[in-house]
């Protein structure tokens, strides 16, 4: 990202980033939980890992990134178990490194969407009028620029092999593998990415849809009803959606499942509004924000209050924010 770093990295000190405090608030005791951050108000970025929620930072973030599935034996910081990349207006983006309780800065460019893939050690941001940027910490630790188009979306898979998905308005969806990839010219408004390149996206007016790499988007048409938000598990083994409205097999507004194995769509025992929500990349652990409510997990077939707090900014172990 030369023109970016040249641009801002030679611009004032870093900001003062909090180090993780021993400021917690009531846990409860379900063993294996993914991890969790959230921005919650005025109070600063938060991490909820080994069923606790720990404060990693009072500064306010506006994008959020995190996954825990990041080991590479050429990273410096491959010891490490969880990694979590932050926006801060008129800071830029920031790397938060679990096993050294500390922040690396990436660029002083504000950028207006994240998505990391821990596995590769890739930090993918839409900067706002220069398009979508690519940094590696595997020993380059540069920007590149893989297009000039600006995204209004943007996912990247967290293991298997490393995809980002993007759609560009007025010009699709596309997935970025070595090269860009068309896969439709219809936009969305809403989509996912699983380690085997598989796109869950909502169109809207058309509903909720699958891409497979090898079948494409044939007889994958999972529902006409839209959704506001869709996600879909790492392993492809479940989609989640939030229905604002009832439609057909959706009989209900609310948050519903499909495990994409011909058993259709289960609903989350819910009709609470959702503004934010996504599937834990290794389980199938459904995370939401219900406003005025806080944030909830569905685990183990019933919800379970993480906090009462409402998250401004929610990102859960998919290596996207939600």
């Amino acid at each position: 990202m030369n023109r970016i770093r040249e641009r801002w990295l030679s611009g004032p000190a870093r900001p003062t980033l909090e180090q993780l405090e021993d400021r917690f608030v009531p846990s409860i005791d379900y063993p294996n939980l993914p991890l969790v951050v959230a921005q919650f108000g005025s109070s600063g970025v938060w991490e909820w890992i080994g069923n606790t929620w720990a404060q990693i930072t009072a500064s306010k973030a506006t994008v959020v990134a995190a996954s825990s599935q990041y080991f590479h034996q050429y990273d410096q910081f491959a010891s490490y178990s969880s990694i979590i990349v932050c926006e801060f207006p008129g800071w830029g983006v920031w790397s938060f490194h679990e096993a050294t309780n500390s922040w690396t800065h990436l660029t002083w460019a504000d950028a207006s969407l994240l998505a990391v893939s821990p596995q590769y050690g890739s930090v993918a941001a839409e900067i706002p009028g220069q398009g979508v940027w690519e940094y590696n910490f595997n020993g380059t630790g540069q920007w590149t620029q893989l297009t000039a188009a600006n995204a209004s979306l943007l996912a990247m898979n967290s293991s298997g092999s490393q995809t980002v998905a993007a759609e560009f308005p007025g010009g699709g969806v596309w997935t970025f593998e070595g090269g860009w990839h068309q896969l439709t010219a219809a936009d969305a408004s809403s989509l996912s990415i699983a380690q085997d390149r598989t796109v869950l996206a909502e169109f809207p007016g058309q509903g909720v849809w699958y891409h497979n790499p090898n079948t494409g988007w044939a007889n994958h048409h999972i529902t006409s009803n839209d959704a506001a938000i869709v996600s879909l598990s790492e392993n492809v083994d479940e989609a989640a959606a939030y229905f604002p409205q009832a439609n057909g097999a959706i009989s209900s507004p609310g948050l519903w499942v499909n495990p994409l194995n011909g058993q259709g769509w289960q609903y989350l025992f819910t009709a609470a509004e959702c503004t934010l929500m996504g599937i834990a990349g290794r389980g199938s652990y459904t995370v939401a924000e219900f406003p005025t409510y806080g944030v909830w997990m569905f685990y183990n077939n019933h919800w379970i209050q993480l906090t009462g707090a409402d998250a401004s900014v929610l990102a859960v172990d998919t290596g996207i924010q939600i």
